[in-house]
Protein backbone atom coordinates (compact mmCIF):
# COMPACT_ATOMS: atom_id res chain seq x y z
CA UNK A 1 0.00 0.00 0.00
CA UNK A 2 2.80 2.42 -0.25
CA UNK A 3 2.13 3.04 -3.98
CA UNK A 4 0.07 5.55 -4.64
CA UNK A 5 -1.11 3.94 -7.70
CA UNK A 6 -1.95 0.93 -5.84
CA UNK A 7 -4.25 2.39 -3.35
CA UNK A 8 -5.84 4.32 -6.47
CA UNK A 9 -6.54 0.84 -7.79
CA UNK A 10 -8.05 -0.41 -4.74
CA UNK A 11 -10.46 2.71 -4.12
CA UNK A 12 -11.72 2.24 -7.86
CA UNK A 13 -12.65 -1.53 -7.10
CA UNK A 14 -14.48 -0.46 -3.79
CA UNK A 15 -16.31 2.35 -4.99
CA UNK A 16 -17.02 0.27 -8.11
CA UNK A 17 -18.45 -2.62 -5.80
CA UNK A 18 -20.72 -0.70 -3.64
CA UNK A 19 -21.93 1.18 -6.80
CA UNK A 20 -22.84 -2.33 -8.16
CA UNK A 21 -24.13 -3.32 -4.48
CA UNK A 22 -25.92 -0.50 -4.00
CA UNK A 23 -28.73 -1.25 -6.88
CA UNK A 24 -30.04 -4.34 -5.29
CA UNK A 25 -31.37 -1.91 -2.73
CA UNK A 26 -33.85 -0.19 -4.86
CA UNK A 27 -36.45 0.59 -2.01
CA UNK A 28 -33.43 3.68 -0.62
CA UNK A 29 -31.80 5.87 -2.20
CA UNK A 30 -27.86 5.01 -1.79
CA UNK A 31 -24.98 7.95 -2.94
CA UNK A 32 -21.44 6.46 -3.66
CA UNK A 33 -18.29 9.02 -4.00
CA UNK A 34 -16.17 7.96 -6.82
CA UNK A 35 -12.94 10.37 -7.15
CA UNK A 36 -14.93 13.66 -8.39
CA UNK A 37 -18.06 11.70 -9.37
CA UNK A 38 -21.08 11.01 -7.09
CA UNK A 39 -23.07 7.49 -8.20
CA UNK A 40 -26.62 6.43 -7.61
CA UNK A 41 -28.82 3.47 -7.44
CA UNK A 42 -31.50 5.08 -8.43
CA UNK A 43 -30.07 6.60 -12.20
CA UNK A 44 -28.35 10.35 -12.00
CA UNK A 45 -27.57 12.06 -8.74
CA UNK A 46 -27.53 15.24 -10.32
CA UNK A 47 -24.79 15.96 -8.10
CA UNK A 48 -22.19 18.62 -9.63
CA UNK A 49 -18.43 17.57 -9.68
CA UNK A 50 -16.36 18.01 -6.53
CA UNK A 51 -12.93 18.36 -6.29
CA UNK A 52 -13.19 17.89 -2.33
CA UNK A 53 -10.04 15.26 -0.95
CA UNK A 54 -11.66 14.50 2.13
CA UNK A 55 -15.07 13.21 3.27
CA UNK A 56 -15.65 15.13 6.02
CA UNK A 57 -15.90 18.14 3.81
CA UNK A 58 -17.96 16.06 1.19
CA UNK A 59 -20.97 15.64 4.13
CA UNK A 60 -21.50 18.94 4.04
CA UNK A 61 -22.87 18.80 0.32
CA UNK A 62 -24.81 15.90 1.06
CA UNK A 63 -26.96 17.95 3.23
CA UNK A 64 -27.30 20.65 1.27
CA UNK A 65 -28.50 18.06 -1.48
CA UNK A 66 -30.87 16.55 1.32
CA UNK A 67 -32.07 20.18 2.12
CA UNK A 68 -32.55 21.28 -1.80
CA UNK A 69 -34.77 17.51 -2.33
CA UNK A 70 -37.21 18.99 0.65
CA UNK A 71 -35.72 16.65 3.44
CA UNK A 72 -35.72 18.81 6.75
CA UNK A 73 -34.48 15.90 9.14
CA UNK A 74 -31.05 14.72 8.17
CA UNK A 75 -29.08 12.19 10.42
CA UNK A 76 -25.15 12.16 9.73
CA UNK A 77 -23.18 9.12 10.94
CA UNK A 78 -19.57 9.54 11.79
CA UNK A 79 -16.82 8.70 14.10
CA UNK A 80 -14.58 12.24 13.42
CA UNK A 81 -15.40 15.38 15.14
CA UNK A 82 -14.11 17.33 12.62
CA UNK A 83 -17.80 16.70 10.66
CA UNK A 84 -19.30 17.91 13.60
CA UNK A 85 -17.53 21.29 14.04
CA UNK A 86 -17.60 21.75 9.60
CA UNK A 87 -21.68 21.27 10.18
CA UNK A 88 -21.72 23.80 13.05
CA UNK A 89 -19.93 25.90 10.55
CA UNK A 90 -22.20 25.58 7.60
CA UNK A 91 -25.53 25.11 9.70
CA UNK A 92 -26.45 29.23 8.77
CA UNK A 93 -26.10 27.99 5.23
CA UNK A 94 -28.39 25.01 6.04
CA UNK A 95 -30.94 27.22 7.61
CA UNK A 96 -31.41 29.64 4.33
CA UNK A 97 -32.07 26.53 2.76
CA UNK A 98 -34.50 25.39 5.16
CA UNK A 99 -35.47 27.04 8.58
CA UNK A 100 -37.15 23.86 9.85
CA UNK A 101 -33.79 21.84 9.54
CA UNK A 102 -33.36 19.23 12.16
CA UNK A 103 -29.39 18.38 11.31
CA UNK A 104 -28.66 15.45 13.75
CA UNK A 105 -24.87 13.78 14.06
CA UNK A 106 -24.79 10.24 15.79
CA UNK A 107 -21.02 9.75 16.92
CA UNK A 108 -19.68 7.00 17.05
CA UNK A 109 -15.58 6.28 18.63
CA UNK A 110 -13.71 3.73 19.24
CA UNK A 111 -14.52 4.15 22.76
CA UNK A 112 -17.81 4.29 22.87
CA UNK A 113 -20.08 1.95 24.37
CA UNK A 114 -21.78 -1.18 21.22
CA UNK A 115 -25.29 -0.55 20.92
CA UNK A 116 -25.07 2.97 22.24
CA UNK A 117 -25.73 5.87 20.30
CA UNK A 118 -25.89 10.19 21.41
CA UNK A 119 -27.42 12.21 18.84
CA UNK A 120 -25.71 15.87 18.65
CA UNK A 121 -28.12 18.23 17.70
CA UNK A 122 -26.41 20.85 15.25
CA UNK A 123 -28.85 23.55 14.82
CA UNK A 124 -28.97 23.85 18.88
CA UNK A 125 -25.17 24.39 19.12
CA UNK A 126 -25.59 26.89 16.21
CA UNK A 127 -28.14 28.71 17.69
CA UNK A 128 -26.86 28.59 21.64
CA UNK A 129 -23.99 29.94 20.54
CA UNK A 130 -25.33 32.76 17.87
CA UNK A 131 -26.01 31.68 14.31
CA UNK A 132 -23.56 34.36 12.95
CA UNK A 133 -21.32 33.21 15.88
CA UNK A 134 -21.33 29.47 14.96
CA UNK A 135 -19.69 30.25 11.45
CA UNK A 136 -16.09 30.53 13.39
CA UNK A 137 -16.26 28.14 15.79
CA UNK A 138 -14.36 25.43 13.38
CA UNK A 139 -11.62 27.92 13.53
CA UNK A 140 -11.40 27.48 17.03
CA UNK A 141 -11.12 23.56 16.60
CA UNK A 142 -8.61 24.02 14.44
CA UNK A 143 -5.99 26.24 16.48
CA UNK A 144 -6.99 24.42 19.43
CA UNK A 145 -6.17 20.77 17.69
CA UNK A 146 -7.62 18.76 14.75
CA UNK A 147 -6.72 16.46 12.21
CA UNK A 148 -4.40 18.90 10.51
CA UNK A 149 -3.28 20.89 13.28
CA UNK A 150 -1.43 19.57 16.56
CA UNK A 151 -3.08 20.23 19.57
CA UNK A 152 -1.35 22.06 22.74
CA UNK A 153 -0.23 19.63 25.80
CA UNK A 154 -2.43 19.56 28.61
CA UNK A 155 -4.98 21.44 27.61
CA UNK A 156 -8.46 19.74 26.16
CA UNK A 157 -11.42 21.33 23.92
CA UNK A 158 -13.39 21.91 27.04
CA UNK A 159 -11.04 24.38 28.41
CA UNK A 160 -10.38 26.28 24.77
CA UNK A 161 -14.03 26.25 24.30
CA UNK A 162 -15.13 27.66 28.39
CA UNK A 163 -12.79 30.70 27.47
CA UNK A 164 -14.10 31.11 24.18
CA UNK A 165 -17.93 32.07 25.72
CA UNK A 166 -15.88 34.49 28.28
CA UNK A 167 -14.55 36.66 25.35
CA UNK A 168 -17.39 37.39 22.66
CA UNK A 169 -14.75 40.16 21.00
CA UNK A 170 -12.84 36.81 20.21
CA UNK A 171 -15.84 35.04 18.83
CA UNK A 172 -16.84 37.83 16.42
CA UNK A 173 -13.01 37.99 15.07
CA UNK A 174 -13.12 34.23 14.33
CA UNK A 175 -16.26 34.71 12.02
CA UNK A 176 -14.77 38.10 10.23
CA UNK A 177 -11.73 35.86 9.88
CA UNK A 178 -13.75 32.51 8.35
CA UNK A 179 -15.27 34.50 6.01
CA UNK A 180 -12.66 36.62 4.65
CA UNK A 181 -9.47 34.56 5.74
CA UNK A 182 -7.53 37.67 3.63
CA UNK A 183 -7.79 40.41 6.21
CA UNK A 184 -5.90 39.70 8.96
CA UNK A 185 -4.55 42.71 10.73
CA UNK A 186 -1.82 42.58 13.29
CA UNK A 187 -4.17 43.62 16.25
CA UNK A 188 -5.96 40.58 15.69
CA UNK A 189 -3.00 38.27 16.21
CA UNK A 190 -2.65 39.97 19.25
CA UNK A 191 -5.68 39.34 20.48
CA UNK A 192 -5.21 35.63 19.52
CA UNK A 193 -2.37 35.73 21.67
CA UNK A 194 -3.97 37.09 24.58
CA UNK A 195 -6.98 34.18 24.14
CA UNK A 196 -4.33 31.97 23.89
CA UNK A 197 -3.06 32.91 27.56
CA UNK A 198 -6.45 33.26 28.56
CA UNK A 199 -6.66 29.03 28.25
CA UNK A 200 -3.54 28.76 30.05
CA UNK A 201 -4.79 30.78 33.64
CA UNK A 202 -2.58 33.39 32.87
CA UNK A 203 -3.42 36.23 35.45
CA UNK A 204 -2.79 39.50 33.04
CA UNK A 205 -3.50 38.17 29.06
CA UNK A 206 -2.28 41.29 27.64
CA UNK A 207 1.49 40.54 29.01
CA UNK A 208 2.42 39.08 25.99
CA UNK A 209 3.02 35.30 25.42
CA UNK A 210 6.88 35.72 26.49
CA UNK A 211 5.76 37.73 29.41
CA UNK A 212 3.33 34.95 30.05
CA UNK A 213 5.62 32.16 29.76
CA UNK A 214 7.80 33.45 32.33
CA UNK A 215 5.74 34.11 34.83
CA UNK A 216 3.58 30.30 34.40
CA UNK A 217 7.81 28.87 34.99
CA UNK A 218 8.43 30.96 37.82
CA UNK A 219 5.21 30.64 39.93
CA UNK A 220 3.65 27.60 39.17
CA UNK A 221 4.37 24.43 39.72
CA UNK A 222 4.76 22.71 36.00
CA UNK A 223 6.06 19.16 35.45
CA UNK A 224 7.41 19.72 31.54
CA UNK A 225 8.15 22.74 29.62
CA UNK A 226 5.28 21.61 27.34
CA UNK A 227 2.99 22.90 29.67
CA UNK A 228 4.36 26.26 28.78
CA UNK A 229 1.98 28.51 26.60
CA UNK A 230 3.51 28.19 23.32
CA UNK A 231 6.22 30.74 22.06
CA UNK A 232 5.00 33.58 19.93
CA UNK A 233 5.97 32.33 16.38
CA UNK A 234 4.67 28.89 17.46
CA UNK A 235 1.31 30.38 18.16
CA UNK A 236 1.21 32.36 14.90
CA UNK A 237 2.28 29.43 12.75
CA UNK A 238 -0.31 27.70 14.24
CA UNK A 239 -2.99 30.29 13.91
CA UNK A 240 -2.00 30.21 10.14
CA UNK A 241 -2.10 26.63 9.96
CA UNK A 242 -6.07 26.92 11.49
CA UNK A 243 -6.98 29.62 9.12
CA UNK A 244 -5.95 27.67 6.10
CA UNK A 245 -7.97 24.87 7.18
CA UNK A 246 -10.88 26.50 8.73
CA UNK A 247 -11.44 29.53 6.45
CA UNK A 248 -10.08 27.97 3.10
CA UNK A 249 -11.27 24.45 3.37
CA UNK A 250 -13.74 23.93 5.81
CA UNK A 251 -15.26 27.30 5.12
CA UNK A 252 -16.12 26.28 1.62
CA UNK A 253 -17.41 22.76 2.26
CA UNK A 254 -20.99 23.59 0.67
CA UNK A 255 -18.88 24.55 -2.38
CA UNK A 256 -18.45 21.78 -4.94
CA UNK A 257 -14.84 23.35 -5.98
CA UNK A 258 -12.40 24.62 -3.56
CA UNK A 259 -9.26 26.65 -4.32
CA UNK A 260 -7.41 27.01 -0.70
CA UNK A 261 -3.80 28.23 -1.15
CA UNK A 262 -0.88 25.81 -1.43
CA UNK A 263 -0.33 24.42 1.93
CA UNK A 264 3.21 23.95 1.65
CA UNK A 265 3.69 27.25 1.35
CA UNK A 266 5.58 28.79 4.16
CA UNK A 267 2.85 31.51 5.01
CA UNK A 268 0.37 28.62 5.17
CA UNK A 269 2.22 26.39 8.16
CA UNK A 270 3.55 23.40 6.25
CA UNK A 271 6.19 22.81 4.00
CA UNK A 272 7.60 20.07 1.55
CA UNK A 273 10.10 17.31 1.98
CA UNK A 274 10.57 14.95 -0.27
CA UNK A 275 7.20 12.92 -1.39
CA UNK A 276 6.01 13.76 2.30
CA UNK A 277 4.45 17.47 3.75
CA UNK A 278 5.48 18.15 7.12
CA UNK A 279 4.99 20.84 9.54
CA UNK A 280 6.91 23.96 10.01
CA UNK A 281 6.63 24.84 13.95
CA UNK A 282 7.57 28.35 14.26
CA UNK A 283 8.04 31.50 12.02
CA UNK A 284 11.59 31.99 13.48
CA UNK A 285 14.16 29.63 14.98
CA UNK A 286 13.77 29.74 18.89
CA UNK A 287 15.92 28.03 21.74
CA UNK A 288 13.63 24.56 22.65
CA UNK A 289 17.02 23.49 24.81
CA UNK A 290 15.61 22.89 28.49
CA UNK A 291 19.01 22.87 29.64
CA UNK A 292 20.04 26.11 28.42
CA UNK A 293 16.54 27.04 29.63
CA UNK A 294 17.70 25.49 33.63
CA UNK A 295 21.31 27.26 33.26
CA UNK A 296 20.27 30.73 32.40
CA UNK A 297 17.36 30.66 34.92
CA UNK A 298 20.11 30.17 37.84
CA UNK A 299 23.21 31.61 36.26
CA UNK A 300 23.22 33.82 33.62
CA UNK A 301 24.39 37.08 35.04
CA UNK A 302 23.70 39.40 31.67
CA UNK A 303 22.38 42.68 32.75
CA UNK A 304 21.92 46.10 31.03
CA UNK A 305 24.07 49.09 31.77
CA UNK A 306 22.99 52.31 29.68
CA UNK A 307 21.71 49.90 26.85
CA UNK A 308 25.20 48.17 26.00
CA UNK A 309 24.92 44.07 27.78
CA UNK A 310 27.96 43.87 30.41
CA UNK A 311 29.29 40.33 28.76
CA UNK A 312 28.39 38.44 32.21
CA UNK A 313 26.28 36.11 30.77
CA UNK A 314 27.21 32.18 30.23
CA UNK A 315 24.50 32.40 26.56
CA UNK A 316 27.72 34.62 25.06
CA UNK A 317 30.06 32.20 26.26
CA UNK A 318 28.31 29.44 24.81
CA UNK A 319 28.15 31.70 21.85
CA UNK A 320 24.21 31.76 21.72
CA UNK A 321 21.48 34.45 21.78
CA UNK A 322 20.08 34.99 25.36
CA UNK A 323 16.58 33.25 26.76
CA UNK A 324 14.08 35.39 28.01
CA UNK A 325 14.69 33.71 31.28
CA UNK A 326 17.70 35.66 31.38
CA UNK A 327 18.37 38.59 33.77
CA UNK A 328 18.55 41.11 30.73
CA UNK A 329 14.80 39.67 29.86
CA UNK A 330 16.28 38.91 26.32
CA UNK A 331 16.56 42.89 25.99
CA UNK A 332 20.65 42.91 25.30
CA UNK A 333 21.82 42.52 21.99
CA UNK A 334 23.76 39.54 22.61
Amino acid sequence: MKNPQNKEELYEMFMTFLHERSLEKAEMRIYVTKNSRVLSNRGPSFFEPSNHIEADTRVALFVKDALQKNFKRILVRTGDTDVIFILVGQCRKFLLLNKNLQLFVDMHTSSSNKGSSSYIDIVKIATSIGINRSVGLPLLHAYSGCDYTPSFYGIGKSKWFDTYLLHPEVMDMFTRIVENPESVQEAEIVKITQYTLAVYGVDDPKKGLLEGRFDRLTSKKINTFRSLPPSPGAAIIQFRKAVHIAAHIWGKACEPEITPPDMCSPLQGWKKVGENVEHIWTVTPEPTDKDRYACCKKTCGCRRKQDICQGRCSCRDADMPCLYLCKCRRKCAS
